[in-house]
Formats: structure tokens, sequence, C-alpha cells
């Protein structure tokens, strides 16, 4: 890259800084600019990338890491000879790839919050989380009673990865790209049940975790491809996806993801009654928990707590506030429709 066109492309930092000021103090523009028009029309040709049987966005990722080795390696052999100019296109090349990154993804952020739309507390009452965790029992003790053959046992899987995705989309009005990330072992160790490339669209899920985690985390990174940003949204539209899907597998994946969810934030509030609800659960439904927790707990290494800082940093740099917290925001939502749900059923 030549010096006048790094200059270029570092000049528009200030542009970009100026188009994101405006978005954060234009949310409605910016759902009917970019939410409803530009970002539907860019997925669906990034859609394009399905027939491609392996992750593009991996293999991008894994080249550009390689590029950035060999450059420091070949930097540091020269003896940081053309230091200047390495930096000058470095920090063009950052200029470019966070510009692609608002204009492809990043935008999303910005649009207004679907807590807004619907009018949703993201705080819930001990009273309210009480009766919504009651309810989840029930619907996974049911699910447990349907798929398993005690009550001790778990409920194992009997769909493949590939089947997983496929009954997933099949309740999606639109075309989506989950493939199984390149990079499944690095991610178990980094902690990541999968992620959204935002330059590529492609929803990349960790191909070594569960599946019973699988079937919400693919779901999860596909709401992400259909252009909701914040985490707890993400888990909201995975939440209404499995629970309410044809499949008893994928409705008990998402029947114990909530329950997962409202058992943990009802233990901080009241761990008494956290416990007594724990006690109605099948222990076959407690042994997939286990499972969960279990593989997760063998992939624990001393970077953990890196990534996860880093990763709290990136959510927080795009206005979530609540960090890597922002995921457990979905109870409120899981709240309001649980509530909705019992008061349609006792009409």
């Amino acid at each position: 890259m030549q010096r006048r066109t790094a200059f270029f492309w570092i000049l528009t930092f200030p542009l970009q800084w100026a188009l994101l000021a405006y978005a954060q103090a234009h949310p409605t523009l910016i759902d009917r600019w970019y939410g409803q028009e530009w970002y539907p029309f860019l997925a669906k040709a990034k859609n394009g990338l399905q027939w491609i049987p392996f992750s593009l966005g991996d293999l991008l990722y894994g080249g550009g890491i390689l590029f950035v080795i060999y450059s420091l390696y070949a930097l540091i052999r020269a003896k940081f000879k053309g230091l200047g100019l390495f930096l000058l296109q470095s920090l063009a090349v950052a200029a470019l790839l966070h510009l692609f990154f608002v204009l492809s993804w990043g935008l999303n952020y910005y649009k207004p919050s679907l807590a807004q739309k619907k009018e949703i507390a993201l705080q819930s009452s001990e009273e309210e989380l009480v009766e919504t965790l009651g309810y989840w029992i029930e619907q996974s003790n049911a699910l447990h009673q349907q798929l398993a053959p005690t009550d001790s046992l778990p409920v194992e899987i009997p769909l493949d990865q590939k089947a997983i995705v496929a009954a997933l989309q099949t309740t999606t009005e639109e075309n989506t790209a989950v493939k199984n990330s390149l990079w499944s072992i690095p991610l178990s160790y980094m902690g990541y049940a999968g992620y959204l490339n935002p330059f590529t669209g492609e929803a990349q899920v960790n191909g070594h975790i569960p599946r019973l985690s699988y079937i919400t985390t693919a779901a999860h990174e596909m709401a992400h491809q259909q252009g909701y940003a914040p985490e707890q949204e993400a888990n909201y539209q995975a939440f209404l996806t499995t629970t309410h899907h044809p499949n008893p597998y994928i409705r008990y994946a998402g029947a114990t993801f909530a329950l997962r969810y409202c058992l943990n934030a009802l233990y901080p509030l009241n761990p008494e009654a956290a416990m007594a609800l724990k006690e109605k659960i099948r222990p076959g439904i407690l042994v997939n928990f286990q499972a969960l927790a279990a593989f997760w707990k063998a992939h624990q290494n001393p970077l953990g707590p890196f990534f996860e800082l880093f990763y709290d940093r990136y959510l927080k740099s795009q206005g979530q506030k609540a960090g890597v917290i922002s995921y457990s925001l979905v109870v409120a939502f899981i709240v309001h429709d649980t509530k909705n749900e019992i008061s349609n059923s006792n009409q």
C-alpha cells in the first residue's frame, strides 16, 4: 500500500467516528435506513457463501494472523528498517477493516433496543423469577419425561450437527450460513461457543461443544445474522426459535436454556428459594447441565480470564454497557413472555 493511499484511509477515522456519533444520536433513522434496508440486502448477499462447505471467514482470519506474524518477523529481521511505513500501513488497514465492520455489521448495535420496542424492563423481581422458573421446570420436566428412558438419565440428542442446523433453518424465513468453526479447539480453550463473522456473515459454531449447547448456540448465531446485535436479543431469539420448534429435542434444549438462565438469576436474590426449586428438577436434566459444565471445566486455562476480559471490553465498546453479563439479560425477555404465556393459558 502506497503512502498516499495509507494516509487516505487513516484520514477516514474522524469520518467514521462522526458516523458512529450520528448513529448513536439517531437510532430510529439507523433502524430504518440500515436495519430495514441496507443490512437485509447485505445479509442476503453474504448468505451466498452457504455453498462453501467450510468457513471462509475462519480462513481469512487465519491468513491475516499469519500475515501479521510474517510482517513482524520481516521487520525484526530488517532491524526495524521501514518501521514508520509499517505503522502507517497498519493504521490504514485498521481504518479500512473498521469501516468495513461498521458498514457490514456494526451499525446494528445502534438500532433501538428490542427492550425499548417491547417496553420491557431489564430487571425482574424475585416473585416474577420464581413464577417463571417454576414454569420452565414444568416444561423441561415434561420434555425430559418424554425423551429420556428414566428420570435419572440425561436426554441424548439423536440429531447430528448438520441435522440440527437444518432443523433450525426450517423455522427462519431467511437463509442462514451456519458452519462449524475451523478453530473449534482454540475456541473451546478461549471459552467461546460460537461467534458471527461480521465480514463474511457466517455463523460460526464451536463444533466440540455438547449438542444441547450446540442447538441454542446455532440459534443464537443465526439471530445475529438476522441483525440482532446485542447478546441478550440474540439469546432471546434463540429462546423463541427453540422453545417453539416442532422437534421435541430442540424444544428441550430451549426449555432447559431458559431454566438455567432463570435459575442462575434467582440464586443471588434468594438462594433458599433457588435450591428449593432446583429440587423439583428431574435428576436427568441436572446430569445434562453437569455435562455442559464439565466440558468448559475441562478447557479452563490461565488465559481464559484474558479472553473473557477482551470480549467484555469489545461488547462495552459497542454500546453494551453490561459487557459479557449482557447474555444473562435475556432473563427479562423470558420473564415477560412467560407471564403472557401463563396469563393466556389461564384464560
